[in-house]
């Protein structure tokens, strides 16, 4: 597996660059997402042309923002856990679910642990489940609910998600007040295993808690 060095190339269909895509999403009006996995980026296609929405800049020669001055900003609380998707930096996208009714995009983090809702209106990022960088099974509000490496999701018609935890062997359910609850298998109490690529510190250290 690559680390994340590489920088994605935007243009023309057949001119754009992707590096282990693991899911697309129709928003409509032509627009399609994908969750560019090893680039660590969020790609929009539309018209013919792809562009990149927000990655994980070049970790070699820009490691963390030293040049470009951008760093994820993302709490964990009721208060501090949106921020604009012009200041998101993403981590292993994995899965995408469409929000139509809402115009919200879902998106999985697979080694960060975590789910995001994308406000394609406002453009905004808000964390609704689990806890970035830690790993587990652990029921309870948001900062105190963890997951374990999701993999996908879904949604019902009363914003409740339904989360495949894929170390974990486990469905969570996290309801529309950000509630994390064990329904489904039986979680391996070792926890997180190494086997997708690891988690630096350096990543670890890019995310900011809003004051």
């Amino acid at each position: 597996w690559p680390s994340a060095v590489e920088t994605p190339v935007d243009g023309p269909l057949l001119s754009a660059t992707f590096l282990c895509p693991k899911d697309i999403a129709y928003v409509g009006n032509g627009t399609f997402y994908v969750a560019d996995q090893m680039h660590n980026a969020l790609r929009k296609i539309k018209d013919g042309q792809v562009t990149t929405v927000g990655y994980c800049r070049d970790e070699v020669n820009d490691p963390w923002g030293e040049v470009s001055g951008k760093t994820v900003v993302l709490g964990i609380g009721a208060t501090d856990c949106k921020c604009n998707l012009s200041d998101f930096v993403f981590a292993r996208p994995t899965r995408l679910a469409y929000d139509k009714a809402n115009n919200w995009l879902y998106l999985t983090s697979l080694n960060s642990h975590y789910v995001v809702r994308i406000d394609l209106t406002a453009e905004t990022v808000e964390l609704v489940a689990g806890k970035p960088w830690n790993a587990g099974i652990v029921n309870g509000p948001l900062g105190t609910g963890r997951l374990n490496c999701p993999c996908d999701v879904a949604f019902d018609a009363d914003q409740n998600l339904y989360i495949t935890c894929d170390y974990a062997h486990s469905v969570v359910k996290v309801d529309k007040n950000k509630n994390h609850t064990l329904i489904c298998g039986t979680p391996d109490t070792a926890g997180y295993h190494e086997g997708y690529p690891s988690i630096t510190a350096a990543e670890g250290q890019a995310w900011s808690v809003l004051n």
